[in-house]
């Protein structure tokens, strides 16, 4: 991997784990769209990161809420945004056994 793909790589993974911290703060806030900045920036780890797609998937293994929170989302995006819900079905322990 070439060191500018690597420096973007580490780059988007630092601002999606940025995002993705701003919004679980904000989660408890009344302020529209933390699930779907959520969704995105789990999305965006899992595909920038092998180490944060092998970390969500033992999280969701250990943390039920966290698992049934995460099915909740693929369920509703199953049909709007096909390619994010296979991204983030990918992580799903019950699809990887």
């Amino acid at each position: 991997m070439s060191s500018l793909k690597r420096s973007k790589n580490l780059l988007f993974t630092i601002i999606a784990s940025v995002v993705l911290l701003l919004a679980i703060i904000a989660t408890p806030l009344p302020i529209p769209g933390t699930t779907l900045a959520i969704t995105l920036s789990l999305t965006s780890l899992i595909i920038t990161s092998p180490r944060a797609k092998k970390l969500i998937i033992k999280i969701r293994a250990r943390i039920k809420f966290i698992n049934k929170a995460l099915v909740f989302i693929e369920n509703k995006l199953q049909n709007k945004m096909p390619k994010v819900y296979s991204t983030i079905n990918s992580t799903n322990p019950l699809n990887i056994i």
